[in-house]
This record gives structure tokens, C-alpha cells and sequence, in this order.
């Protein structure tokens, strides 16, 4: 953190791994790999924030979620 004045915004939750797939425009079912991305709103808030200037941590868990 900068000096003492600054203010620390911390995110609770979960971070999500998201399968994107990797080809625009077509189905899920006609995709033929995904790609991994972080996301979960809760690391998404903290991640703004810090690219915009501000202090933050995120406290959580790493789920990864797929349908097989």
C-alpha cells in the first residue's frame, strides 16, 4: 500500500477458471478448444480496481467448472 490515507478494498469469493471457446462465432458444440481465462466476479473487482490505481486483495478459493 502507498501511505496510511490509502484506502485497501478487499474481495471475498471465488476466482473461476472459464473455458472460452476459442473460435468466434460458432456453436459450443462446434468449437474444437477452449481456451482458459480467469474470471469470478469477486477476482474481477479486485483486478479493476488495482489497474485503475487502487489498493485491493482478494481473499478466496480457485474453483475450475466445465460440462463434460
Amino acid at each position: 500500500m502507498g501511505n496510511s490515507t490509502d484506502t485497501l478494498i478487499i474481495s471475498f469469493g471465488e476466482m473461476l477458471i472459464d473455458f472460452v471457446p476459442d473460435t468466434a462465432g460458432v456453436s459450443l458444440a462446434e468449437s474444437t478448444a477452449f481456451i482458459k481465462a480467469p474470471g469470478g466476479a469477486p477476482a474481477n473487482v479486485a483486478c479493476s480496481i488495482a489497474k485503475l490505481g487502487g489498493d485491493s486483495a482478494f481473499i478466496g478459493k480457485v474453483l475450475s467448472s466445465y460440462i463434460l
